[in-house]
């Protein structure tokens, strides 16, 4: 009684049967888990449990006698709505009896399959991970290199834009001094023409390889954008169509930079149309008022589409191109549309892409606009020379590491009226800025390259030079156009800026509009 008063305590499944399955005895916890009644003793387990749960113990009982080792089934059955898993251990006693201990072990083979799903989710998201650490490796990499490739860009910018400056210079000094009517007039206009244009791939490889703040103007965006895209469709069989207002508002960008801008959205529908059709170019002025959804402030802003009849972009994937290194080309390298997003911004517009009309992409472009402005015009590559009475007998200070710039920008600026003296360094130029307010000559005006390499600079010098003189005058000038000195010069005491190369009306509105503040 003793006993049986233990084993009906107990909340394991107890059970003693015979070794032909008849049920001996079964405690409280049993009967009550497979809901059988209380006089079930006498029957056999065949009969009073499910038949696969009955077959497996039953077959236990069968394999264990007397000094063998117990067997351990586990068994899983229908118990109402859900699924039961019970572990028994099942052992002989003698003289034919056998005892069945079950344990409920449903929870923890429940808590096994989660551990088991969990294992194989963190070993996919490992997986996912350890491959997105890859590619972030490889896109640091990627970068890497891209900004030792924008070192080496920069210097050799600034290397061919000296080099331009100085080719430039001379050929206007030589054009200066032929007749108006010389047959080899309209040539070396061409030339001049062919090396502005070279001005603009040597600044477009700078805000590829290494962004930079723009240095703005008052533009006339109609005529970059056509100029532009019709250049990016040449030797294609897509043309493009332009379509403008009149009366457009000026805008206040850098020239090369926007027009990389359109460059890199008009190359990418040309891709999209595998170099056939037509691209549509629109312009028109507009008003926001903050309710179109758009991160601007509400103002005028001059809106641009580029609209292409390729196959358009997928909706999940509209979020997504501008995103650097990101592409569907398998030879694209993912940096045109987001170096064209990050420029827009710069300018304090905002670029968007989303589905065209009738199939296709439309790229939207908005900048800010400036209705009561008027664009700055352009002066022609050469010039006829101004009247010497109209240049001030100003003395000037130039300084540059080169001296083809030296010489020919000192005589651009000896033709029209000014005194000039150069020097190739900080340096120098300190001492002659000294000596000559020293002799009661004082110059009038500085032309300082912004970077000397292995030498003091134009930034340096500008600050030794406020110190000795408060009031001094100064230009910066550099071939490095995406130098922040050259987006904001004033800032560090230039009163202005004259980016290499430089024709010579641009040298002498420069200086001209410097000795006049």
């Amino acid at each position: 009684m003793r006993f049986r008063a233990v084993v009906e305590d107990q909340s394991e499944l107890i059970c003693r049967t015979r070794s032909d399955g008849v049920l001996v005895f079964a405690n409280r916890a049993f009967l009550r888990y497979f809901l059988l009644p209380g006089d079930g003793e006498g029957r056999r387990l065949d009969e009073l449990l499910p038949g696969p749960l009955a077959a497996v113990l039953t077959g236990a009982i069968r394999s264990t006698s007397a000094g063998c080792p117990v067997v351990e089934p586990e068994t899983s059955f229908e118990h109402g709505p859900a699924l039961r898993r019970v572990a028994w251990t099942v052992r002989a006693l003698g003289g034919g009896a056998h005892q069945l201990v079950g344990r409920d072990v449903t929870v923890q083979h429940e808590a096994l399959v989660e551990l088991r799903r969990y294992r194989d989710e963190l070993e996919v998201l490992v997986a996912r991970r350890t491959a997105e650490c890859m590619t972030m490796h490889d896109r640091l990499a990627t970068t890497e290199r891209l900004e030792a490739l924008g070192v080496l860009a920069g210097g050799i910018a600034h290397d061919f834009n000296n080099l331009l400056a100085a080719a430039m210079g001379n050929l206007e000094l030589v054009r200066l001094g032929l007749p108006p009517d010389t047959p080899v007039a309209e040539r070396l206009d061409e030339l001049a023409r062919h090396l502005e244009r070279s001005t603009g791939l040597t600044s477009q490889l700078l805000t590829f390889a290494r962004g930079g703040s723009p240095i703005k103007r008052a533009t006339r965006i109609v005529d970059l954008v056509g100029d532009t895209a019709a250049f990016v469709c040449r030797g294609s069989g897509v043309r493009c169509v332009l379509a403008a207002p009149e009366g457009l508002w000026t805008v206040e960008v850098d020239p090369d930079q926007i027009a990389q801008v359109i460059s890199n959205l008009v190359l990418n529908a040309v891709q999209a149309m595998d170099g056939w059709g037509a691209i549509e170019c629109e312009l028109e002025n507009v008003r926001l008022d903050g309710s179109e959804g758009l991160p601007l402030p509400p103002g005028p802003y001059l809106r641009c589409e580029v609209r292409d009849h390729g196959p358009g972009v997928p909706p999940d994937l509209l979020l997504r191109i501008f995103d650097p290194f990101f592409t569907t080309r398998p030879a694209g390298s993912g940096l045109g549309l987001s170096t064209s997003f990050s420029i827009v911004r710069r300018h304090g517009g905002y670029l968007a892409c989303q589905p065209a009309p009738g199939g296709g992409a439309v790229f939207i472009l908005h900048l800010p606009a400036h209705p009561d402005s008027a664009p700055t015009q352009i002066a022609p590559a050469v010039v006829a020379p101004p009247s010497r009475a109209d240049a001030p007998p100003a003395r000037v200070l130039l300084m540059d590491d080169e001296s083809a710039i030296r010489d020919v920008t000192g005589a651009m600026l000896r033709m029209h009226g000014f005194q000039v003296e150069c020097a190739a360094d900080g340096e120098e130029a300190l001492e002659r800025y000294v000596s000559a307010a020293a002799d009661g000559h004082p110059f009038d005006l500085v032309i300082m390259d912004l970077t000397i390499p292995g030498g003091m600079g134009g930034r340096e010098t500008m600050e030794r030079l406020l110190v000795l003189d408060p009031s001094v005058r100064a230009i910066v000038s550099s071939g490095y156009s995406d130098d922040p000195v050259m987006a904001d010069h004033a800032a560090c005491g230039f009163v202005g800026v004259l980016p290499k190369p430089y024709r010579l009306a641009e040298l002498l509105a420069a200086v001209r509009s410097a000795l006049a503040t």
